[in-house]
Parts: structure tokens; sequence; C-alpha cells
């Protein structure tokens, strides 16, 4: 049986700009690997140079109290496995 390395990476949106109502306007993905921040695709790059893989993606519980407009952008957990050994 095959057995799997596994690691887990933390994605987030990193807001650079706001619109008036406090809001996300402008920003970008980052993926926090080891503790170091990457922008989104060279995150991607650097766990596929390791050889890792994509196994799943786990979105962050988050409740919001009432109606709120605007996008929310929440949190991710990356799950990437690769062969163990």
């Amino acid at each position: 049986m095959q057995k799997w390395e596994h690691k887990s990476v933390y994605v987030y949106y990193k807001t650079t700009k706001k619109d008036m109502f406090g809001s996300p306007k402008e920003g970008y993905w980052v993926m926090t690997i080891d503790g170091k921040d990457f922008a989104f695709k060279d995150g991607l790059d650097a766990m596929g140079n390791g050889g890792w893989e994509l196994a799943a993606v786990q979105q962050e519980y988050e409740s919001y109290g009432g109606t709120s407009g605007g996008w929310h952008y929440l949190p991710h957990f990356y799950i990437f496995k690769r062969p163990a050994g």
C-alpha cells in the first residue's frame, strides 16, 4: 500500500485597498508555506517543484451576524500530498 506524506498550507486574501464601505476592492491571494508568504501562483509552483500535488481544499468556517454587503474572502487550507520516503 502506498504511504503518503501530507502538508497543509494557509491561503488568504491580502487586501491592498478597500472601498468606502470597508470591503476589499483590490488585493491578491497569498500562500503561506512553512511560515513564508508567496504570491499564490508562486506558492503553487514551489509546492509542485517539491513534488507535492494538491489533494484537497478546506475553507475556514466563518460566521457573520446579520447581513453584510460586499465580498468576503475567507481563508483556506490547501492540503498537499506526495509519496512518503
